[in-house]
C-alpha cells in the first residue's frame, strides 16, 4: 500500500493492487486456522461469525471512510494510512497474538495428492465457488439488474444495494449462535437451502415491492453462510493438512466464484436476462444441498 502510495503511473498502482491482493490471499487459510485453534469448538460458529463481520462491516464503511477522508487528504495520504495502519497491526498481533506453535504440511507434491484425492475437496469447492458468486456476482450485477430490468432510478438502486449489505452485519452473530447450536454440517446445509432458495426467488420473483425485500433477504443470508461453512470446511481435512486444504478450496472458490460467475450472469443477461442468471444460480446452489450430506468429516462427532 505504501508503494501505491508514491506510485507515478497506473501500471504501477495495477502492479501494487496485484501484489496486494495476492498478499491478501496468503491470510485467510493461516487466519482461520489461528482462529479455530484459538477457541474452543464449541464456540468456533460465534468466532468466525465475529471474524466475518470485518468484510461485510468493511462493503459499508470502506465507501463512508474514504468519502470523509478525502475532505481532509488526497488520496495517497489515505492509502498511505491503510499502508501504515497495517504494519502497525502487523506489528501487535506478533508481540499479543496467540503463540501458536502447531504447523501445516507445506504444499508438497504428497500433500497435494491426498488432498486432490478427497472427493469433499472438490465438493467444498463447488459450494464456495456458487456461494461467493452468490454473494460478489450477484451483488455486483444488481444494480444494472435493478435499472435496466426492473425501472428502478439509479439512486434508488444504488441505496438499495448498499442498505441491504447492513441487514448481513445485523444477524452475523444471530447465525453463529444457530451454529453452534445445530452443528457446522446442518448449518451449512440450512444456510446454502436458504441462499438457494432466495437467489432462486430473484430471479422468479419480481415488483416494486417484493423485489426490494428479497434483495435484503438474500444479502442478509449470504453472511450466516459462511462462519459454518469455514468451521464444518475445517474438519474435513486433518489437522496437518487442514490449512493447505482449506487454501485451495478457497482458491477454486474464488477463482470461479469471482472469475466465471459474475461474466456468466452478465453473458446470460445479455442474451436473455438478468432473471434468468440469477435462476439458474439458485438452482445450482439447491442441486449441491443434497450433495452435502454425503460429507463425512474427521471429527469423532460427525457435525
Amino acid at each position: 500500500m505504501l508503494a501505491i502510495s508514491q506510485s507515478t503511473s497506473i501500471s504501477g498502482i495495477h502492479a501494487g493492487l496485484l501484489l496486494v491482493g495476492a498478499c491478501a490471499g496468503l491470510y485467510f487459510p493461516s487466519g482461520v486456522a489461528t482462529l479455530t485453534n484459538l477457541a474452543g469448538r464449541e464456540h468456533w460458529g460465534k468466532a468466525l461469525a465475529i471474524h466475518e463481520m470485518a468484510p461485510n462491516l468493511a462493503f459499508i464503511t470502506a465507501p463512508l471512510l474514504v468519502e470523509a477522508l478525502l475532505r481532509i487528504a488526497p488520496w495517497r495520504a489515505i492509502v498511505r494510512v491503510l499502508g501504515v495502519s497495517s504494519m502497525l497491526m502487523s506489528i501487535l498481533f506478533f508481540l499479543f497474538g496467540p503463540k501458536g506453535s502447531q504447523k501445516g504440511d507445506p504444499p508438497n507434491p504428497r500433500a497435494l495428492q491426498k488432498i486432490l484425492q478427497n472427493g469433499s475437496f472438490w465438493t467444498m469447492g463447488a459450494v464456495f465457488a456458487l456461494s461467493i458468486g452468490a454473494e460478489s456476482g450477484v451483488y455486483s450485477m444488481l444494480p444494472l439488474f435493478l435499472v435496466n430490468e426492473m425501472g428502478f432510478e439509479r439512486e434508488l438502486a444504488n441505496a438499495l444495494v448498499g442498505f441491504s449489505r447492513v441487514s448481513g452485519v445485523l444477524i452475523l452473530l444471530f447465525s453463529g449462535v444457530i451454529t453452534d447450536r445445530v452443528g457446522y454440517k446442518r448449518a451449512t446445509i440450512w444456510f446454502l437451502a436458504v441462499v438457494g432458495t432466495l437467489t432462486l426467488m430473484l430471479g422468479v420473483l419480481q415488483g416494486r415491492l417484493v423485489t426490494p425485500a428479497v434483495i435484503i433477504l438474500q444479502a442478509a443470508s449470504l453472511p450466516c453462510f459462511f462462519p459454518g461453512a469455514l468451521a464444518f470446511l475445517s474438519l474435513i481435512f486433518p489437522h496437518h493438512l487442514r490449512s493447505l486444504g482449506m487454501a485451495l478450496v478457497l482458491v477454486v472458490g474464488i477463482l470461479f466464484g469471482l472469475g466465471v460467475i459474475p461474466p456468466g450472469i452478465g453473458y446470460l443477461a445479455e442474451t436473455l436476462s438478468f432473471s434468468f442468471g440469477f435462476s439458474v444460480l439458485g438452482v445450482l446452489l439447491l442441486a449441491m444441498v443434497p450433495v452435502l450430506f454425503a460429507i463425512r468429516t474427521y471429527s469423532e462427532v460427525d457435525q
